[in-house]
């Protein structure tokens, strides 16, 4: 019958079997006093009894914790673990999504994102309906020399008008976009990502592979389509507004704006409809990889696999998605456009009358 205390500290270093050796010969020695107890034994042997339990208890209590040790090393990398061994927090810091589950994106939600994206629209309807302009009035004064009945612009005129604005815009949507289609189809999951954020891919990007060759990848097609596809958008739009006040015979500044916005709709249909092929090109092109990985080294060859893999349905995957999106963001876009011209026109009337007046 052990005499002495037993301390935790011991403990630490035994074995299991020793452990549990030592515990099977305190339990005796604690029945062997209960059994004195009973029987009228010693005081003296009788207060080892809480002696005993208390080492018993210690001498469980590292037994436990080795094993939960040996359990938590045990499932360290499997994907479930006993609750006993999860780590214990409020029952809301445990519904609590983890770092991985809050990045994770369903495929409903990535296609929203590809056919719906976040674009830089003040700059870049700035750039457009600035270059159109000073495109248009350039033709009106040519027209001004070399006709003497007519000095507004043609259809064909309008669209290289609409042509200019596309190449003016692209030096600003060729990395915009290249950057837009790496970060959304870049892995998502945690550790998986190739860029932490825009400014992040811009460096790899220019770092790693150039600015030429890296950041403007796809430049030639995105030259392209933007030349292509706002011809047409503003050929269509100037197209209906002249046949609506040919028709009606008004002026162009009385017509109703939900004309113009219904007009502008139209017009954004028909730009997708006459470069969506060119855009199916440069997405792949932009999303192709580097080096070794690289797929279509130039604009034919993504063309030629595209027609002989998938054939013409290849050029056309996604367009409903798309046409649904062009309509009201392109009828909001002349219809703003429309409101703010008439703004800043009439703000610039009143001013000068004012001017005048005072002078």
């Amino acid at each position: 019958m052990s005499t002495s205390k037993i301390k935790v500290g011991p403990l630490w270093g035994k074995s299991k079997d020793e452990l549990k050796k030592q515990l099977v010969d305190l339990k005796t020695d604690l029945s062997q006093l209960r059994v004195q107890k009973i029987t009228g034994g010693a005081s003296s042997k009788l207060t080892r009894i809480g002696d005993l339990r208390r080492s018993i208890a210690r001498v469980l209590t590292v037994i436990n914790a080795n094993q939960r040790a040996q359990l938590r090393v045990f499932y360290q990398k499997k994907k479930y673990r006993p609750l006993d061994l999860r780590p214990k927090r409020t029952r809301a810091m445990r519904r609590q999504l983890t770092r991985h589950e809050s990045t994770l994106v369903t495929p409903r939600e990535k296609k929203r994102k590809m056919h719906f994206p976040m674009r830089k629209f003040a700059v870049k309807v700035s750039v457009q309906f600035g270059a159109f302009h000073e495109a248009r009035r350039r033709f009106e004064a040519y027209n001004a020399r070399t006709r003497s009945s007519r000095t507004s612009p043609t259809l064909t005129q309008y669209y290289l008008s609409g042509a200019m604005a596309g190449i003016a815009n692209t030096a600003l949507s060729a990395p915009i976009e290249h950057v837009r289609i790496r970060l959304q189809t870049q892995p998502h999951q945690v550790g998986q990502r190739l860029y932490a954020g825009p400014i992040d891919c811009i460096r790899q990007l220019a770092s790693q592979h150039g600015v030429f060759r890296g950041l403007f990848r796809g430049t030639s097609i995105t030259l392209l389509r933007e030349a292509q596809a706002y011809g047409v958008w503003f050929l269509t739009f100037e197209y209906l507004m002249q046949q609506d006040a040919a028709r009606n015979q008004v002026a162009r500044r009385e017509i109703p704006s939900w004309k113009v916005a219904l007009y502008g709709g139209v017009a954004g249909e028909a730009l997708w409809l006459a470069s969506y092929p060119l855009d199916v090109v440069k997405s792949k092109m932009q999303t192709d990889g580097f080096g070794t990985a690289m797929k279509y080294p130039t604009m034919r060859a993504c063309f030629a696999h595209t027609w002989r893999v998938d054939g013409l349905r290849g050029f056309w995957k996604g367009i409903g998605p798309t046409l649904l999106r062009a309509m009201p963001v392109s009828a909001g876009t002349f219809a703003v456009t429309r409101a703010m011209s008439r703004f800043f026109f009439f703000e610039t009337c009143f001013y000068n009358q004012l001017s005048f007046q005072l002078a």
